[in-house]
């Protein structure tokens, strides 16, 4: 799914969820940055399920309403 030629990529997910007899799923959809260093990348999150309103975190940073985070480096 990751393809990165000439650079060295890491990926790594942390997912806590915390609901009482809820099934949750989560889709997203990426963007691969269009070259080696650059910060074009772009993932989408979205979730259905459980209790709304939902809200995402990115590399542990403040959590945000939408699941849309843009400007990404490989």
């Amino acid at each position: 799914m990751f393809i990165v030629t000439s650079c060295t990529y890491e990926h790594w997910e942390k997912v806590a969820i915390t609901c009482a007899n809820s099934t949750i799923s989560l889709t997203y959809t990426e963007t691969d940055v269009s070259t080696c260093g650059a910060t074009d990348g772009s993932i989408a999150v979205s979730g259905a399920g459980g209790v709304l309103p939902y809200t995402f975190s990115l590399n542990e940073g403040d959590f945000i309403a939408n699941g849309n985070f843009s400007n990404l480096a490989a």
